[in-house]
């Protein structure tokens, strides 16, 4: 009897395949929600809504196994899944090929197809990080596997099997959700699904995806793990399990602005990175198996086709896929569904040995070049930015400081510093986008520091509020964009961070700290452009703070030693033209923009520059060209929209300039900029009024009270001028627009005669 080798050559392949992924394992936790992920899992606690309680169970379980570092620990789990992962694609096509009889099919077209899928650059990204995405899709695999087997043998295991998997794969990712379509389309094609024995199971799938969900609740009674800011009341719970917060992603309201946005964000994020070819090939794989094989009767394709169409339309329906990681996890489903029918047809078309051949060498060409692609770029293996960006905030704040900041980047990374590395848990870290809806969960979680009983709105006022309730208890210091603290006194530049009273130690200077990592380490960082990106905002406020500053020298310094270790990023350029603009270098700073300007996707910070050139020399008509077909940009962006509002406004179209403010996502924070349209529009009355009324909701927003008093001057209504002039000197008595107010009223006054 001839010895069957089929699982030996399985796992021969996996782990050369995995061995060469491992190599680009990190050796800790990457951006994204790994810091946050790898902090609930290690601590048993609780993730971002809606929750990922089996992951977060299933990680807690091996973090018990195996000590040491979290990061590294959970990334060697996804390493792992991957690994069965890889061998649960190679059975489904083995399985489909027996059910659909096809004459001795080849088993390294299947291994060649289930690799290819692996070599896609966002599963090989998941497969090597902390992330929930491929346990979700190896569990997705096993209930399609689960149902494929039932095809074959009619077995109610299988059946059961399907969806206990998908009731996993559910409390793993919710949005498996929507593949309960598939089993709903098989069992309308298998009436013996039908009976009372086989019902009962997609109920029992729903009490252990019940079950899991309730753990997480139960999880956060205990206390002592991390837990993502949440309201504990039942209301609470139910606005977290439906992730309501994340319905603020579709800024613009009604479906039809929704799937708008989803055209423009979502769609290019699903093609980016070869996606495009995959889903090409995708799409071919399904229109060949359906030419070549013809599987089930015509009727019944249109059944099935109908749930697996919905499938690919419904989550765009959904305000959570915008902007978010789970885009692309999700979509890789359909991708990885797509890609195995791929690989059946090309299992039915090769009955001979050289059409197996010549498949097998195509596919094998294509898995090469994919790798060979991708291997490069995930040069992740020495990456430790987030751990780095953490251990440069923490180094330089006393402790007991509140840390405040904005970004899921920064906040994640201390986040994991505190839970996982057991530092600095002195200090007080607070996101500030959560601040605004779950207040109370921080003053449980620090009680020995002062939280305002309303938060406002605006992040500006926010932190104000924050830093005057704490002003005689704690150290405050921001991590985030500079505009943010505008007008808030006593603000002082320290590195990357900003604090709120004159801190009595010496700074560390940043890329000192940079250029002290050795060469692997620097090199991984540029490679990964979520770490990038941080890290170049936190030079571009050190830059910023020189420039305002007048310490040019400095600033050049800085300058030349980020383009020297960035010279072909186009930030990087986008720095250089600022100091050449502060050196009055205009012209050769505008040539220098001009080679990075149409290079795509544009970056925020050199449009931003180049706005800023384009101003300076009033060229207002350029800048509409240049920014009107940029709107991820302008949705993302205050200052854009600002420089974009400005020049319709010096060109006279006043319709523009109010329809983009009236459907800009952050039109809350536009209110000053929106008062001078009305006011330069012939409005004045109008204007003043939208003012007044934000200013009666927050007397501390110094946008809006430096645009009063602007009017106030405009119109020469000196009782306002002395009015909002005396506020602006009482709110912040040290600001230097008030200062320069009151001595120039104060000149006014004493010129009358």
């Amino acid at each position: 009897m001839k010895k069957d080798y089929k699982f030996t050559f399985d796992i021969l392949s996996c782990v050369a395949l995995i061995g060469v992924m491992a190599t680009t394992m990190p050796q800790t936790i990457s951006f994204g929600d790994s810091g946050e992920i790898a902090a609930a899992a290690t601590t048993l606690g609780m993730t971002h809504p809606p929750g990922h309680p089996f992951y977060v169970i299933t990680g807690w379980l091996w973090t018990q196994l195996f000590q040491g570092n979290p990061g590294f620990v959970l990334n060697l789990f996804s390493l792992l899944t991957a690994a069965v992962f890889f061998l649960v694609l190679v059975r489904i096509q083995r399985s489909l090929a027996m059910l659909l009889h096809i004459q001795q099919p080849s088993d390294w077209i299947a291994r060649l197809v289930a690799a290819l899928v692996m070599s896609m650059p966002f599963v090989w990204r998941y497969s090597t990080t902390t992330e929930v995405y491929v346990l979700q899709w190896l569990l997705l695999s096993l209930s399609g596997l689960s149902l494929i087997n039932f095809a074959k043998e009619r077995s109610i295991n299988h059946w059961r099997n399907s969806w206990l998997f998908l009731s996993l794969a559910i409390a793993t990712h919710p949005y498996s959700l929507f593949f309960v379509l598939i089993p709903l389309a098989f069992a309308s094609m298998n009436r013996d699904v039908l009976n009372p024995r086989h019902l009962k199971w997609p109920f029992i799938g729903s009490a252990v995806t019940a079950t899991c969900y309730l753990c997480t609740i139960l999880i956060a009674q205990k206390g002592d793990g991390f837990q993502w800011p949440h309201d504990p009341s039942i209301s609470g719970w139910v606005r977290y399990f439906l992730a309501r917060d994340y319905a603020q992603r579709a800024h613009l309201g009604g479906w039809e602005e929704l799937l708008k946005e989803q055209w423009h964000y979502a769609i290019p994020q699903i093609v980016d990175q070869w996606g495009h070819l995959f889903a090409l090939l995708g799409v071919l794989g399904v229109a060949l198996a359906v030419t070549i094989l013809k599987p089930i009767r015509s009727k019944r394709w249109l059944v099935a086709a109908v749930p697996l169409l919905l499938l690919i339309v419904l989550p765009f329906f959904s305000s959570g896929l915008k902007d978010s990681l789970d885009l692309m996890s999700y979509f890789a489903m359909p991708l990885i569904m797509g890609l195995l029918s791929l690989g059946i047809a090309l299992m039915a078309w090769s009955t001979s040995q050289l059409r197996r051949i010549v498949v097998s060498t195509v596919l094998l060409a294509g898995l090469v070049f994919f790798t060979g692609h991708t291997w490069p770029k995930r040069d992740a293996h020495h990456a430790q930015f987030p751990l780095f960006l953490a251990r440069s905030i923490t180094s330089i704040v006393p402790r007991g400081s509140i840390i405040l900041c904005k970004d899921d980047a920064s906040y994640f990374s201390l986040i994991y510093h505190q839970y996982c590395e057991k530092k600095r848990t002195d200090l007080s870290v607070i996101h500030l986008d959560q601040l605004k809806t779950q207040s109370d969960f921080y003053r449980r979680l620090y009680p020995h520091i002062s939280i305002p009983e309303e938060i406002p709105t605006v992040t500006n006022d926010i932190i104000t509020a924050m830093v005057v309730a704490n002003e005689q208890k704690q150290r405050v210091f921001w991590f985030g964009e500079d505009f943010h603290v505008s007008g808030i006194p006593n603000t002082y530049r320290h590195e990357h961070l900003i604090a709120f009273s004159k801190p009595a130690i010496r700074p560390i200077p940043f890329l000192a700290m940079y250029r002290g990592l050795n060469q692997k380490l620097r090199d991984a960082l540029v490679a990964d452009p979520v770490a990038q990106h941080v890290f170049h905002a936190a030079v571009e406020r050190i830059l910023s703070s020189q420039i305002t500053a007048g310490n040019l020298d400095q600033a050049r310094q800085i300058t030349e030693q980020w383009y020297e270790l960035n010279p072909h990023d186009s930030r990087a350029t986008a720095l250089k033209a600022e100091l050449l603009a502060a050196e009055d270098q205009r012209e050769e700073a505008e040539r220098l923009m001009e080679q990075v300007i149409h290079q795509k996707p544009v970056h925020l910070q050199v449009a931003k520059t180049y706005c800023s050139l384009l101003e300076a020399r009033q060229a207002h008509k350029e800048i509409v060209d240049f920014l009107s077909d940029k709107r991820f940009l302008l949705a993302n962006s205050g200052e854009i929209t600002h420089a974009l509002v400005r020049a319709y406004l010096a060109l006279g179209d006043f319709q523009q300039a109010h329809q983009l403010i009236d459907q800009h996502p952050m039109a809350s924070a536009l209110i000053p900029i929106k008062a001078e349209v009305l006011f330069k529009s012939g409005d004045p009355v109008s204007a003043t009024h939208l003012l007044e009324s934000r200013l009666d909701e927050n007397p501390q927003d110094i946008g809006c009270l430096q645009q009063r008093i602007y009017f106030a001057v405009a119109e020469g209504d000196q009782a306002a001028l002395t009015k909002w002039v005396g506020q602006l000197a009482e709110v912040l008595p040290d600001h230097p627009l008030a200062l320069e107010y009151e001595r120039q009223l104060m000149g006014h006054f004493l010129n009358e005669p």
